[in-house]
């Protein structure tokens, strides 16, 4: 019985055509998974990119989590999943919504009080590490 040369194996033979069959079905489900965010996005506002780049690290850090390969997937999916928090926070306003809290509304533009912005701060702080962490900071 004779062995078959490499490049007429089934398996050689096959591997180009079922490489490309995955790469259609991943890119359909890339489209499927994109076009509700494309279809929504404008270009007169710099939340949609905001959304655009939350969208594609919250892919990449769901893939680092699950398939990561690298030593430190799993620290670099914590990193995403960091930027993606922030993300959430300046696609919902809340830093414009913070410095305008700093004045008094009754005055319009007297500063409150400095350990009423310390509180703020540190409610904000408690805010993002219970976001982050499931726990407060102190």
């Amino acid at each position: 019985m004779s062995i078959t040369p490499w490049p007429y194996r089934p398996q050689a033979f096959l591997s180009p055509f079922i490489n490309t069959i995955r790469s259609v079905f991943y890119g359909i489900r890339n489209l499927i998974y994109w076009f509700p965010l494309i279809w929504q996005d404008r270009n007169y506002h710099y939340q949609y990119l905001f959304r655009i780049l939350r969208h594609k690290l919250f892919d990449m850090e769901h893939m680092l989590r699950k398939e990561g390969l690298a030593v430190d997937s799993e620290h670099s999916a914590r990193q995403l999943h960091l930027c993606v928090a922030l993300l959430d926070r300046l696609i919902a306003d809340k830093y414009e919504s913070m410095s305008l809290g700093c004045y008094d509304n009754e005055k319009g533009t007297q500063p409150l009080k400095r350990m009423k912005r310390m509180s703020m701060l540190k409610k904000t702080r408690q805010r993002l590490s219970v976001h982050l962490h499931g726990k407060v900071s102190r």
